[in-house]
């Protein structure tokens, strides 16, 4: 749990929206991986510094986690449903399935966070609630594997392919916005 690396606050160029997108891809497998680790801790006290990454993470998928499933179901995917092809249409298919595994998620954070606000508070985790984290960050590795992997593979290559500049332009402001609010 100690190197999580910069986690928000920087610059970003939204010139090539996918790329940021598939660099946040990067980021939620690192906080994942915090998780993990702090999942395998069996609910031990928190040292103060792995206290302080927790949070950190909890208030990455809470703000930047949110804003990138905006991204994707308010500028990604309604502009894909308006392009046509067969690999358009595949991928469409695939879009109520990603927005569920988004939903999905969204539950397990919420539970991740609830059990984290408990370690605080009790300083340790009983046996029961150790078990009722790791479940919960199992289940967020089982969402998001498969589905960052379809989305780096699949869903941002052809959206760099058959959206047009002017519409890259237009997510990428979409996206700038979000965060600035």
């Amino acid at each position: 749990m100690n190197e999580i690396g910069k986690m928000g606050g920087q610059r970003r160029d939204f010139s090539n929206p996918m790329e940021v997108l598939g660099d946040c891809h990067r980021r939620i497998e690192r906080f994942l991986g915090v998780l993990n680790e702090a999942a395998n801790a069996s609910g031990r006290p928190l040292t103060a510094e792995e206290d302080d990454v927790l949070q950190r993470v909890s208030r990455f998928f809470q703000q930047a986690g949110v804003r990138h499933v905006q991204d994707e179901e308010e500028s990604l995917f309604p502009r894909l449903q308006k392009k046509s092809g067969a690999a358009v249409e595949a991928v469409i298919a695939q879009c109520t399935a990603l927005e569920t595994d988004h939903h999905s998620a969204d539950q397990l954070h919420t539970e991740v966070d609830r059990i984290i606000d408990l370690w605080r508070a009790q300083n340790g985790l009983s046996p029961t609630d150790a078990q009722t984290f790791r479940t919960a960050v199992d289940g967020l590795l089982a969402i998001y594997e498969p589905h960052i992997a379809y989305e780096d593979s699949m869903v941002f290559p052809l959206c760099s392919q058959v959206f047009t500049a002017e519409e890259l332009n237009e997510i990428g402001q979409e996206m700038a916005a979000r965060r600035s609010r």
